[in-house]
């Protein structure tokens, strides 16, 4: 408990950060993971996600925590909570988790990936 009360006074004198990205944006194979800033919009307490669906991923953004697009591949979650930070970092990564085997989705800045082989019955690839 007083671990949690230290993170919040923590958070209270410096914002606490989580970054997501967006990985395989400007690969020409899958034209609908390439976001635009048109494509990634934060209006009033929604952020709006084209990530490939028929339809694009709508995000209600609480009241404490703040997003910023920082590039168009790019989004920062602030706020004061780091574990609330870090809580609706994973819901923005959850909407589309990296491919194992493209490695393609929204991930976390630094977030390292070991990429898979290749299917063995596959032919043709």
């Amino acid at each position: 408990m007083r671990i949690y009360f230290v993170a919040i006074l923590f958070g209270l004198l410096s914002l606490a950060t989580g970054c997501t990205s967006l990985v395989g944006a400007t690969q020409p194979e899958i034209p609908d993971l390439t976001p635009a800033l048109n494509d990634l919009q934060v209006e009033k307490n929604r952020l709006e996600l084209s990530l490939g669906y028929s339809k694009p991923v709508i995000y209600e953004i609480p009241g404490d925590i703040e997003i910023v697009l920082d590039k168009p591949t790019s989004i920062s979650v602030k706020g004061i909570d780091k574990q609330r930070v870090g809580q609706e970092a994973h819901k923005i990564r959850s909407f589309r988790k990296p491919d194992p085997y493209k490695l393609k989705g929204v991930r976390y800045i630094g977030e390292r990936l070991i990429k898979k082989e290749r299917k063995a019955g596959v032919a043709g690839v």
